[in-house]
């Protein structure tokens, strides 16, 4: 094996940048900005599946961030990754600066579109600074975002180190307006372009080591994010063989400082005795996690949200949503469609003692309203009551169910909770919902303290945009 340690390798090419709070490196290093001068400059980039939808994202973008350069890319609207060599043709799109991937979806887009090696925008000689998805029209609220499209698309452009920004009308009805939505994301560009670089990308491609440690995961055992004794020294025990971690720069120079302490104020310890950052310091780490590409935006926007009406904003993080009743056994005797699969009609009717009749509330209503109450059952209660009579039986032919011959799957009916800061509450009360969405795993290296994370509720005052967009 070589002999050289991981904080001898030479770096890659455009590796360079210091990350606050990370231990500084040789200052061999190339410098960002030669790295990329012979690129043609920033760029923003845009996914997206609709043309006329793409053209406001478009204007909204080059309104708000005019020094910057423009790549659109349409995809289709479909699921997925696509893995194993596929070849996706590339087609003129319908005006300049704009291209067509033809049967790919927005994760394949975004792969195409920002790669650093041999992506499109590489191609062009262009360096993504921003990445823009949607407008779109889908709900990402609530436990609804981690499965959308537009999020697993924000996401892997994210991952890739560039900053994005994924922007949505939490509907699927193709007749939702887009307009509020752009004129949201051009008054949002605007508090965005102030924090991220426009003339080339902080961190794409992306440095493997050192890792950040400010606020972040990486910091674990450390004053942060402190351990005890023994979890310790379970958790950073290293195996003792022929291959050697800090020799592979590609794990994140293992063989080097490997717990880097980040310096603080006194006093500012949690009730645990860690070491707790400041609120302008967590801000400042949620600056550099999302030019970083460690932390995205998913900003959803109500179809009659109103800009020039004194539109508000409102810091949040995902709601709580609930889906019950999607699914329906369908048995060989029943008949044709009666239009109750996955319409939230209980089985028990009037016989259910616990549910409870519930107001209605859509996009386009101010508030919850009685027209259009529906009776929801609380399932929780009723399986616990049923689960005590079942137990009681002494058959198992008298607890088990005739088998379906299938299952009907619909949209079922959804119940949204109350909670503090939540995106479905602050988009049911009119307000673009701006949500600081981590790229990686919760306890991922990269991924963000509970008290940093925390802090992008804060908002600006007036405007109700995050505070650490606005300082």
């Amino acid at each position: 094996r070589a002999s050289t340690s991981a904080a001898s390798i030479a770096p890659r090419v455009g590796a360079s940048r210091t990350r606050r709070g990370r231990c500084a490196r040789s200052s061999t290093r190339v410098p960002r900005s030669s790295a990329v001068a012979s690129a043609g400059g920033g760029a923003v980039v845009v996914l997206g599946t609709d043309e006329a939808d793409m053209r406001m994202t478009a204007r909204a973008v080059r309104d708000a961030m005019p020094s910057c350069l423009l790549l659109c890319v349409l995809h289709d609207d479909r699921d997925g990754l696509t893995r194993g060599g596929v070849e996706h043709a590339l087609e003129p799109g319908p005006w300049e600066g704009c291209y067509r991937l033809v049967g790919a979806s927005g994760e394949d887009a975004a792969v195409v579109a920002v790669d650093p090696t041999d992506g499109l925008a590489r191609c062009l000689g262009l360096c993504p600074v921003l990445c823009v998805v949607g407008v779109a029209r889908e709900t990402c609220l609530g436990e609804d975002g981690n499965g959308a499209r537009t999020t697993r698309t924000a996401r892997r452009c994210a991952v890739a180190g560039v900053p994005t920004i994924a922007v949505s009308v939490p509907t699927r009805s193709p007749d939702a307006p887009a307009a509020p939505a752009a004129s949201a994301l051009a008054r949002l560009l605007r508090a965005v372009a102030r924090v991220v670089r426009t003339d080339a990308p902080a961190n794409c491609p992306r440095s493997h080591f050192p890792f950040p440690t400010r606020g972040r995961w990486s910091a674990v055992g450390t004053s942060q994010l402190p351990l005890d004794a023994a979890l310790a020294a379970q958790l950073f025990a290293r195996d003792v063989g022929d291959f050697a971690a800090e020799d592979c720069w590609s794990l994140g120079g293992a063989g080097a400082t490997l717990h880097a302490q980040t310096p603080n104020a006194p006093n500012t310890g949690g009730p645990n005795g860690e070491t707790r950052l400041s609120p302008a310091e967590a801000r400042e780490v949620l600056r550099d996690a999302f030019g970083e590409g460690d932390v995205f935006l998913s900003v959803s926007v109500p179809p009659r949200w109103d800009g020039a009406a004194g539109g508000k904003f409102a810091a949040a993080r995902p709601g709580v949503l609930w889906r019950q009743q999607t699914a329906r056994a369908v048995f060989p005797n029943d008949g044709g469609d009666d239009g109750t699969a996955g319409d939230g009609g209980s089985s028990t009717g009037s016989k259910d003692l616990w549910g409870r009749t519930l107001p209605v509330q859509s996009l386009g209503d101010a508030r919850a309203g009685e027209a259009g109450a529906r009776f929801v059952p609380q399932l929780a209660t009723e399986a616990a009551v049923n689960g005590r009579s079942e137990a009681a039986s002494t058959s198992t032919s008298e607890r088990r169910r005739p088998m379906p011959r299938g299952f009907k799957v619909g949209p079922g009916t959804v119940v949204a909770d109350d909670s503090a800061g939540g995106d479905v509450d602050a988009v049911m009360g009119n307000k673009a919902a701006v949500c600081a969405v981590q790229t990686w795993p919760h306890g991922h290296a990269f991924s963000l303290l509970d008290h940093v994370a925390a802090e992008a509720l804060r908002e600006y005052p007036g405007t109700g945009l995050p505070l650490w967009l606005c300082e």
